[in-house]
């Protein structure tokens, strides 16, 4: 996408008022919806960084996308169920068991039979699936680190706040929020408008 390959203009330091968050805390504008470039530009930005983060995730895992983003869930949530697993993927069973088939044919999965119902299966990753997941993670970050490299501190602190703000939108319950979380390093978690931080 060549938007990302333009040359950037020289970082300038934000003011004081732009870090100590003027503008943010004016009411928020929702009769002036978004110009058009700029909501353009939110959908390349989070192409890029969806796309970006589970490919380099996924080659380090050695991977498709699914399989990927499967591991991701059961590195954060060991002990989730098929079923569980299913409904974060938005996949049905008989699919979601051939995408953990996979995993553990690739020795990252292992399942376990639950203490509450023997008829129900666990899954939780590997010592090896801990250690690739581990991997893809930082090959993931790097990925992103590429997109933010030209931005001061002070435009970090200020792209926290704005992120932070606008994640409350996202939905909360577990099983969304889960799904919305599905990229992220759950060792990492905590950040302000997190929607699990907030099911929980």
């Amino acid at each position: 996408m060549h938007i990302f390959r333009r040359r950037p203009r020289k970082p300038h330091p934000p003011t004081q008022d732009e870090v100590g968050g003027a503008g943010i805390a004016d009411p928020p504008a929702s009769s002036r919806p978004l110009d058009r470039p700029i909501r353009n530009l939110l959908r390349a930005l989070a192409t890029e960084v969806v796309d970006g983060a589970l490919r380099a995730r996924s080659e380090a895992l050695g991977l498709d996308a699914s399989g990927s983003v499967a591991a991701g869930l059961v590195g954060g949530e060991p002990g989730l169920s098929v079923q569980a697993l299913a409904e974060r993927l938005d996949r049905s069973h008989s699919a979601t068991v051939r995408v953990v088939d996979r995993l553990e044919d690739a020795g990252l999965v292992e399942r376990s039979r639950s203490r509450a119902d023997a008829r129900r299966a666990t899954l939780s990753l590997t010592a090896a699936g801990r250690e690739r997941l581990a991997d893809g993670t930082r090959a993931a970050d790097e990925s992103i680190d590429v997109l933010l490299q030209d931005l001061t501190s002070g435009e970090r602190v200020l792209l926290d706040r704005i992120m932070a703000k606008v994640a409350q939108r996202l939905p909360g319950d577990r099983t969304a929020g889960a799904r919305v979380c599905r990229f992220c390093d759950p060792t990492g978690c905590g950040a302000r408008g997190c929607p699990r931080e907030r099911s929980d």
